[in-house]
C-alpha cells in the first residue's frame, strides 16, 4: 500500500474520532471539499466542521475500507462506517440506535497531502436504518414496449 493510501485511511479514521488536529497535519493548506454537507464552510474550517460533526453525531464509529484503488495521485476507498446515532446529524436528533452508512470517498493528492475531496453517502439509506425516514417506494412498472401498430 503507497503512502496516500495509508494517508487516506489515516483522515477516514480521524474523521471518526474528530481528531480534528490529525486532519488539519493531512491536508493542503488550500483543501476543497468538492462535497460539502449543507452549510458546511470550504477550506480547512469546512473539514473541522466535518470532522465535529460526524464525531459528536457517532459514537464509537468502527470505518471497514472493503475497495482502495490507489492511483498515481488519487485514491478511491469504499466505505462501510457503523455506530451509535448519539447526536443530532443533519437535523435529525440522537436516537441512540446502532447507524450503518456505507459511502465513496476520492482523495487527490498533491505534495503528499489531500488536497481535494469527493465523497457519497447512503445517508437516506441510514435515516431508514434508524427509522426517522419514510420507506422508499417501489419503483413504478415499465410500461412496456409500444407495437408499431400502437401509432
Amino acid at each position: 500500500m503507497s503512502a496516500h493510501a495509508d494517508t487516506a485511511k489515516m483522515v477516514l479514521a480521524a474523521y471518526a474520532s474528530g481528531e480534528v488536529a490529525v486532519l488539519d497535519q493531512l491536508h493542503s493548506p488550500d483543501y476543497v471539499d468538492h462535497s460539502p454537507f449543507p452549510g458546511q464552510s470550504s477550506g480547512s474550517a469546512g473539514l473541522r466542521e466535518r470532522a465535529m460533526v460526524l464525531s459528536s453525531s457517532l459514537f464509537d464509529t468502527r470505518v471497514v475500507t472493503h475497495i482502495l484503488i490507489d492511483e498515481g495521485d488519487t485514491v478511491v476507498c469504499s466505505t462501510r462506517s457503523r455506530g451509535v446515532h448519539k447526536g443530532s446529524f443533519l437535523g435529525v436528533a440522537a436516537t441512540g440506535r446502532q447507524v450503518e452508512i456505507t459511502g465513496l470517498c476520492v482523495f487527490r493528492f498533491a505534495e503528499g497531502l489531500v488536497r481535494e475531496t469527493w465523497s457519497s453517502f447512503q445517508v437516506l439509506g441510514m435515516f431508514e436504518n434508524l427509522a426517522v425516514a419514510p420507506p422508499l417506494a417501489p419503483a413504478p412498472q415499465p410500461l412496456g414496449l409500444l407495437s408499431a401498430a400502437s401509432f
